[in-house]
């Protein structure tokens, strides 16, 4: 009586094998396999990019930043470029050399302007030769004015008489009137520095 051999109840296995696989698994496994090498060439080609390969790779965390100097980026301004000169240290150019700017020069002032008193009055300011503020004028009437008393005492430095009469200044000592400058009528000038800011009347028909 002859045996049946061990294998021969064995159930049947499907091989699994290249044989088994369809032609369009075969054709999509071949192009999965040709996308991932394209994208692993283009992933290489992206981080090993001189312009901005290192800031990918900086910002993905695969590498980090040399602290003993500047990235490519900062070495090349920004753009890949090796101009030489940093953005961040270039020379602003002083107004003084631009070139077709004129410099500001101070203008004479005009004299009409500086001695500017109506006719008929007598006229004092606070600066030389009729500059600063006039703030004193007074009619060609007969009278002392004590500009002291009105808070105008101590600021006279030039004068102008239109008054057609003679005007005095006066200074007041604390006890008496002091006469400082006598001013012939159509007379303008300074007071002499001894009077100067120390007027505390004008008295117009002295």
């Amino acid at each position: 009586m002859v045996r049946p051999r061990p294998y021969d109840h064995r159930p049947d296995f499907p091989q699994v094998g290249r044989n088994n696989m369809t032609r369009d698994e075969r054709s999509g496994s071949g192009s999965r396999i040709a996308i991932a090498v394209a994208i692993i060439g283009l992933a290489s080609a992206v981080v090993t990019s001189p312009s901005w390969g290192q800031q990918l790779c900086l910002r993905l965390g695969f590498c980090q930043a040399d602290s003993n100097g500047p990235t490519q980026e900062a070495k090349s301004g920004g753009d890949g470029s090796h101009s030489g000169t940093s953005s961040k240290h270039r020379t602003k150019p002083s107004a003084d050399s631009t070139e077709g700017s004129p410099r500001d020069t101070p203008t004479p002032p005009d004299d009409s302007a500086r001695w500017s008193c109506p006719g008929g009055t007598f006229c004092g300011w606070d600066g030389p030769q009729g500059t600063g503020s006039l703030f004193v004028q007074k009619d060609a009437t007969c009278a002392l004015h004590d500009i002291g008393s009105a808070g105008l005492g101590d600021r006279l430095t030039s004068y102008q008489n239109r008054t057609g009469k003679k005007v005095t200044l006066y200074n007041w000592t604390g006890t008496e009137w002091q006469t400082l400058v006598e001013v012939a009528d159509g007379e303008k000038g300074d007071v002499p520095q001894s009077a100067n800011n120390t007027t505390d009347a004008v008295k117009v028909c002295d």
